[in-house]
């Protein structure tokens, strides 16, 4: 793929965001389905496809917000650290 593919904005911040996402995303899951289950708002006996499609962009928009401030808050002290470890080229 070209280079300019990887360069873009969008597929960037993906990536800035994409490590707390991974981690973030199954125990959401499982949290929302119980807390919702816990309120009776969700019933896992009579799940449809639109509960099913609720859950899911609810799950996401929680994940992604998650991500969204972790990395501002949290993984971004850490990147600026990287001014003290400069880079070193390998000889091979």
């Amino acid at each position: 793929m070209p280079k300019r593919f990887y360069e873009n904005r969008i597929l960037r911040a993906i990536g800035g965001y994409s490590y707390c996402i991974y981690i973030v995303h199954l125990p959401m899951m499982y949290l929302t389905k119980n807390l919702l289950a816990q309120w009776d708002f969700y019933n896992p006996k009579q799940e449809s496809w639109i509960v099913a499609a609720t859950l899911i962009t609810l799950n996401a928009a929680l994940t992604v917000v998650i991500a969204f401030v972790s990395f501002h808050l949290y993984e971004k002290q850490f990147l600026k650290l990287k001014r003290f470890f400069p880079e070193r080229s390998v000889n091979r």
